[in-house]
């Protein structure tokens, strides 16, 4: 779990990356799961019109860096960047 602060930050680049790629400006971040420095999030529009995106986050010299947001991730991404079978999709 985290705490309140992490929990902000780790949403707010969530919200920063999905407004660099998208043009959806409703949307709802959910962090799933966490797991030491990963963390595993789901984005969705709030209208419910798209497919949810799910994401990796890492926290990265005290800042929460996305790795990746998706649909599917390969068993190299998990790999590469050091994600906890606990936070894999299955």
């Amino acid at each position: 779990m985290l705490d309140p602060d992490d929990q902000v930050a780790l949403e707010a680049s969530v919200r920063a990356s999905v407004l660099q790629v998208s043009d959806v400006q409703a949307f709802d971040v959910t962090v799933e799961a966490v797991s030491g420095i990963c963390a595993r999030v789901r984005v969705a529009d709030t209208a419910g019109a798209l497919t949810p995106l799910m994401g990796f986050a890492s926290k990265q010299s005290g800042e929460w860096c996305v790795l990746s947001l998706g649909t599917g991730f390969e068993t190299a991404f998990y790999h590469q960047h050091g994600i906890p079978a606990a936070l894999q999709l299955g």
